[in-house]
């Protein structure tokens, strides 16, 4: 009966091409990258002879070494004009900005007319300051507050100019407060109004009815703060006061100045009387065009 030789039934896998190595057919090599396989048994003939081998597979491009270009926890990678390049970690809080079609991206720094500049919190004490935040970056500051309530039922609000780190008690200030509201809490009840101007003061009164000691009728709002490092106008200030009673809603709204033409350092908020038992200031300021 005749013998039929098969020869190998599957490839053969060699590792990589070596010059003094016998191959037979169907033996595997990698040579550069690519892969072959013996065609025609022979040694010492490079698989890149075709009479010995045929081309397997191709090998591809070789991708880029980013760790020569990426050094730092981080880093990103960008393309410019001749090739990739490092884009080293910003600070903290900036966002990643594009410059355009054919520009490089950059770090940067969100931006926002309005700036927080301080924040103050009132736990049983006399005065909530900000001094020293005023700069020539801004013309015009806002002032929030909430969550505020007093030690002594009934105690107004009141706000004072500071030049120099020292708050200005002398009777040069004038004010008006406009009070609305609704007792018994239900709008169908009778309106609360009132009035009350003042002049030669020593603090701007904010609001009209007291406010109370307890979280339940706790009072926010807001003030403006106009131009105060000009040093040759009369300082002004202007806002609203939001507050219950036991009895009442009431809003009021005021407006004051002070006759110093100083530049003022800050502003500084206390009750009529006692301290402040809880509270919540925030300092924005305007940036000028």
């Amino acid at each position: 009966m005749a013998t039929v030789n098969l020869g190998s039934i599957k490839f053969k896998w060699k590792g990589t091409y070596a010059g003094g190595t016998p191959y037979t057919i169907d033996d595997v090599v990698s040579y550069n990258g690519s892969s072959y396989i013996c065609i025609l048994a022979s040694t010492g003939n490079l698989p890149t002879n075709a009479t010995y081998f045929e081309q397997m597979s191709q090998a591809g491009t070789n991708g880029t070494d980013l760790t020569t270009t990426l050094t730092t926890q981080g880093d990103l990678v960008y393309r410019d004009g001749s090739g990739l390049q490092r884009l080293g970690a910003g600070t903290a809080g900036q966002v990643l900005q594009t410059g355009g079609a054919g520009a490089n991206p950059s770090w940067s720094t969100v931006s926002s007319d309005w700036v927080r500049l301080g924040t103050a919190t009132a736990s049983s004490s006399s005065s909530i300051n900000f001094d020293g935040l005023f700069t020539s970056d801004y013309d015009v500051y806002k002032i929030f507050f909430h969550n505020i309530t007093h030690s002594n039922t009934s105690a107004d609000l009141y706000i004072r100019f500071m030049v120099g780190g020292s708050a200005i008690t002398t009777s040069t200030y004038n004010f008006h407060v406009n009070q609305e509201g609704y007792s018994d809490g239900g709008i169908s009840s009778g309106g609360v109004t009132g009035a009350y101007p003042s002049t030669n003061s020593t603090e701007i009164r904010m609001n009209g009815d007291g406010i109370l000691t307890t979280s339940n009728y706790h009072a926010v709002g807001s003030v403006d703060i106009f131009n105060p490092l000009n040093a040759t106008a009369y300082k002004a200030v202007k806002g609203y006061v939001h507050y219950m009673t036991a009895s009442k809603i009431l809003h009021s709204n005021f407006f004051g100045r002070n006759t110093t033409t100083s530049a003022l350092s800050g502003v500084q908020f206390l009750p009529q009387t006692g301290n402040f038992t809880t509270g919540k200031f925030h300092l924005y300021g305007m940036k000028n065009n």
